[in-house]
């Protein structure tokens, strides 16, 4: 199954990167996250940014579409994210490959292993709760999102439980016709989340209840090094070596965060503009969380009975910070677009 997209770089000369390091910490985040929106680096004045060569015959997965100009060391060029994918010590790698040096490989369509009907059949531990949000590659239309408890799909009305959610961002930077994830302000990454907790405050451009924290800022639990055991308590071992999942990963070493799961605008100043194509849904297009629509309160009260959030979580009468979820370490969201 090819990737929309994606694709897999093998060099046939060596390629100087720019590879992302030591993001370990919430500062360091947000200093990362910082020069990358102002597109200006200096990689001799901190570590995060370190020049590096990648060797003859190494492969990197990277979205062309994902091209970015950036000023380092104040040359200024198009810049492509890269993952690099160690699929047998289970690590990556995340860096940055001048566009240029495209010519100094070859290209081929990303495949994926396992399909995302594999992933949503997979046996995935009991104890764990996990929300799945299926989205098409471009990411105009609605989402599904569905829950999967105690190894079972959650019901409504003796259906499974379903939302139609939106992972487009308002694409106010780059190329507003391509669906890009991987800097500020872009679609909703694919790849593994999990619900840290709830949050409320006045701001009614989020919506009149509560908004779902899934990130943390906090790195994935596959970031650089891969947390094996809890990473196939949600997905199989095989999903490592395909692109899809590394997206939040790359989009966190380059300094994204504040992922969120919130309504509409209730704001009159941020209307609902975007409306999607084919099924006439009306949202406000994010700054890349996942909108509910209309639907956050009919979640919040779902996941309090499944005993993920308390009563006071999904109340909203007071501003609060952000509350913990009752039980993260075992509650997860995955984001994976639906093969075409």
């Amino acid at each position: 199954m090819t990737v929309v997209g994606a694709e897999k770089f093998c060099l046939t000369q060596k390629a100087d990167v720019i590879m992302m390091k030591n993001i370990g910490n919430l500062q360091a985040l947000q200093n990362v996250g910082s020069a990358m929106e102002s597109a200006t680096i200096e990689t001799t004045s901190d570590g995060y940014f370190v020049p590096a060569s990648l060797p003859v015959s190494t492969c990197i997965h990277l979205n062309q579409n994902e091209a970015t100009e950036l000023t380092i060391n104040q040359q200024s060029k198009m810049y492509i994210p890269f993952v690099q994918i160690d699929v047998k010590n289970l690590r990556s790698q995340y860096g940055l490959l001048s566009a240029g040096d495209l010519s100094k490989g070859t290209l081929s369509p990303a495949t994926r292993n396992i399909s995302t009907e594999d992933i949503l059949q997979y046996k995935v531990d009991p104890k764990a709760t996990i929300l799945y949000a299926i989205c098409p590659p471009d990411r105009s239309e609605v989402c599904t999102l569905k829950i999967k408890h105690a190894g079972k799909w959650v019901q409504d009305n003796g259906q499974d439980f379903s939302m139609q959610v939106l992972a487009r961002s308002r694409r106010e930077r780059g190329d507003a016709a391509k669906s890009q994830r991987l800097l500020k302000d872009g679609d909703t990454p694919q790849g593994i989340y999990q619900l840290w907790g709830s949050l409320f405050t006045t701001d009614k451009k989020f919506g009149a209840y509560p908004r779902i924290d899934i990130d943390g800022m906090r790195p994935p639990m596959y970031f650089e090094k891969t947390d094996l055991q809890n990473f196939t308590r949600v997905v199989p071992q095989a999903v490592f070596a395909d692109y899809w999942i590394h997206e939040f990963a790359m989009a966190h070493a380059l300094g994204r965060y504040l992922f969120r799961i919130h309504d509409n605008s209730v704001d009159p100043n941020f209307p609902n503009t975007y409306t999607t194509p084919i099924t006439k849904k009306i949202f406000r297009a994010s700054a890349g969380c996942l909108n509910t629509g209309d639907q956050i309160h009919k979640l919040l009260t779902v996941l309090h009975k499944l005993g993920i959030f308390s009563q006071k979580q999904i109340q909203n009468n007071q501003p609060y910070g952000r509350l913990p979820s009752l039980d993260p370490q075992n509650t997860f969201l995955v984001v994976i677009d639906q093969e075409m």
